[in-house]
């Protein structure tokens, strides 16, 4: 299964976690982006079994910052915190 995310603003590296933000992946830069477009990054992933998971995101940039992981809204500083998404795998 290849997983495919789209990020916005210019990242030196994408991560993801499958297993609660125990360990983390390297994502690959399939297609670069420009300042007004999307960076499309992806990753292989063979789940264990069919059902329910989530996927954990997170970013570096380029000076090597990890993004800010505690949540915060958008207001007035524009929001952070680990992006989770989830993700259904049926057989």
């Amino acid at each position: 299964m290849e997983l495919l995310l789209g990020v916005i603003e210019a990242s030196a590296k994408l991560n993801l976690s499958l297993d609660h933000e125990k360990s983390w992946q390297e994502a690959k830069l399939v297609m670069p982006g420009t300042k007004i477009s999307w960076s499309i990054w992806g990753l292989s992933w063979v789940p264990a079994e069919p059902g329910d998971y989530v996927i954990a995101i997170r970013a570096t940039d380029g000076n090597g910052q990890l993004q800010i992981t505690k949540e915060r809204g958008t207001v007035p500083q524009g929001a952070t915190g680990i992006q989770h998404v989830g993700a259904k795998v049926i057989a």
